[in-house]
């Protein structure tokens, strides 16, 4: 179970992928060709691009990252930096952007040409040079044919597939037996941008840089974005109570460490020539306030060591001391000892919720043949809610563990919440508590949670980091989420007069 935590650490919080990872006025506008298509097909492609969307990869990809996310004024901005950084790309026209509604910072390429940009990773640049770098970086992944060497290695629409065997394979159980387990994880992306290789990701870093400086934007602007990516990683792997190494891999086995690629990225930038050039971070963070940080309503919110959904209206506390992720399909947790807990949506189901168990939900798993008989399967009552549970003992690679099986119908849907404790651990209790948290919202409470939002300032001249942090409206370590959030490093100060990025609710 420690392996099953691990990876899900990584694959549903650290999901940085692709990702390549200060000034006043834009470069000039670069001559406007055929128009580059924000989340549709475009007339023409690149050199050496399939032209033919997959539409079905498309519409897993959005149903993992929370669909597009519909600021025009995001999309109108984005698509300026692909209008300027494509004759230094080689000109062509047809770039496939798609801005995601997700707070993972990530950006990643599919075969067919389409590059993703999500929200988290918008909000996470401090200027337009920054996130050009991203872009520029996804363009030289097809400049450079590799999305095609890729293609021939795996087929990118195996990719949830291939997620699904790496979370089972970690855990000891067969895929089936984890299936929300697997759609917790952030799965577009992740599982088809560990096939670059290394050294595809160090040319797509470089070939990028030579596109930023082609285009006017500062070559330094992508190893100050990895930096940025570096400070986020420490921060999370603090959160959860681990220790953060930038020289080793970030995730899976052939994405280039954080480390490594900084260095690399100032080496590249040098060879370009060219000093320092204009970044314009004003115009890019005046363009994020209001926007949506973390999860969209539609997807609930991970509160104070818990999880509330406004729109489904529930809420939930998961265990103490339990790391908590949500996505868009599931709400995970987990802890040091081995634990996990996990929330999905089940199968609509008009019957009793100790048959569910039994006939739907353990016979799925019993399918898998590694799993135990169930006991203790009886109706219970949560917080004036029809229930039922079970527990499962199941065999993992580290030994033997218990699985609780909890369903709780509210207003008409079927909830599943489990809960994994390895033999011994003393954590079944706890898990059995966290799902007896369960409970339904009034309309007043659920009309008070509201998303958090970026909200711009302006630093005054007695402001600190730390009478900036005390706006921030987070749940815990403000001082060091706002250093994170406006890519301060330690012993950095914000200057008066210069925007910065806060956090509201």
């Amino acid at each position: 179970m420690q392996k099953l935590k691990s990876l899900l650490l990584v694959l549903a919080g650290l999901v940085t992928a692709c990702a390549p990872p200060q000034e006043a006025r834009r470069p000039a506008p670069v001559p406007q060709g055929p128009p580059v298509v924000i989340g549709t097909p475009a007339p023409q492609a690149p050199r050496g691009q399939n032209t033919r969307r997959d539409d079905d990869l498309h519409g897993k990809i959005l149903a993992r990252y929370g669909g597009v996310y519909e600021d025009p004024r995001l999309i109108r901005y984005v698509e300026d930096i692909v209008y300027r950084l494509t004759p230094a790309a080689g000109g062509g026209a047809g770039w496939r952007i798609t801005l995601l509604d997700t707070p993972v910072v990530n950006a990643f390429a599919v075969p067919s040409g389409d590059v993703y940009v999500t929200r988290g990773l918008v909000t996470l640049a401090s200027d337009e040079g920054e996130l050009a770098s991203v872009i520029a970086h996804e363009i030289a992944h097809v400049t450079r044919s590799h999305i095609q060497s890729r293609q021939e290695r795996a087929a990118a629409a195996q990719g949830v597939a291939l997620l699904g065997l790496l979370l089972g394979s970690a855990a000891g159980l067969d895929p089936g037996a984890l299936q929300g387990l697997a759609q917790a994880g952030q799965v577009a992306g992740a599982a088809y941008v560990a096939d670059y290789s290394r050294e595809q990701e160090f040319e797509a870093d470089a070939v990028g840089i030579r596109y930023l400086a082609g285009s006017g934007y500062d070559p330094n602007a992508a190893a100050d974005f990895l930096a940025s990516l570096q400070l986020q990683s420490e921060l999370r792997a603090r959160i959860a109570g681990k220790q953060y190494d930038p020289n080793r891999v970030d995730f899976l086995s052939s994405h280039p460490a954080t480390g490594e690629r900084i260095r690399a990225a100032e080496r590249a930038a040098r060879a370009t020539g060219l000093g320092a050039a204009r970044r314009y971070p004003d115009e890019h963070i005046a363009l994020l306030d209001g926007v949506i940080y973390g999860d969209p309503p539609e997807q609930g919110y991970v509160r104070d060591g818990g999880f509330v959904h406004p729109e489904l209206r529930f809420a939930f506390d998961a265990p103490m001391g339990f790391h908590i992720t949500n996505s868009s399909s599931a709400v995970t947790a987990v802890d040091g000892r081995g634990g996990a807990f996990l929330l999905e949506g089940a199968p609509a189901y008009s019957g009793s919720l100790t048959r569910f168990i039994a006939d739907e939900w353990y016979a799925a798993l019993a399918r898998n043949g590694r799993v135990g008989e169930l006991s203790g399967l009886r109706s219970i009552r949560i917080n004036g809610l029809d229930a039922a549970r079970a527990v499962l003992p199941v065999q993992t690679k580290d030994g033997p563990a218990d699985m609780l099986m909890v369903a709780v119908r509210h207003e008409g849907s079927v909830y599943r919440l489990s809960g994994f404790a390895p033999r011994g651990s003393g954590l079944l209790p706890v898990l059995e508590r966290a799902a007896q948290t369960f409970r339904g919202l009034t309309v007043a409470e659920a009309l008070r949670v509201q998303p958090s939002r970026i909200r711009v300032v302006r630093v005054g001249a007695g402001d600190t980091v730390a009478s900036l942090a005390l706006r921030m409206q987070v749940d815990g370590y403000a001082e060091e989420r706002f250093r994170v959030l406006n890519g301060l490093r330690p012993g950095e100060r914000p200057v008066p007069g210069q925007l910065v990025k806060i956090i509201i609710r």
